[in-house]
């Protein structure tokens, strides 16, 4: 899929991970995080935490990218979300 190239570096003039961070949540989400709201499956990705990017960072551009209009914005669960997100 197109979010799994991003993910990967794959897609040609796409910003690498050293410009443009990207998180891709898979269809199948990783068992023991399932239970996670959207913010906190993000900041368990160890690239998140190396970055030492903060719970604050996160919230703010989900909810710059439209998790604000969700009930619950940018807390809800992470298997609430459908793909495309």
């Amino acid at each position: 899929s197109l979010m799994r190239a991003i993910a990967n570096e794959q897609v040609e003039g796409f910003p690498p991970a050293t410009e443009l961070r990207t998180v891709f949540v898979e269809a199948d989400i990783i068992g023991e995080l399932s239970d996670l709201p959207c913010v906190d499956y993000i900041l368990a990705d160890p690239r998140i935490k190396e970055a030492g990017i903060t719970e604050q960072v996160v919230e703010k551009m989900l909810l710059n990218v439209g998790f604000g209009e969700m009930q619950n914005g940018a807390r809800n669960l992470v298997t609430f979300l459908s793909g495309g997100w």
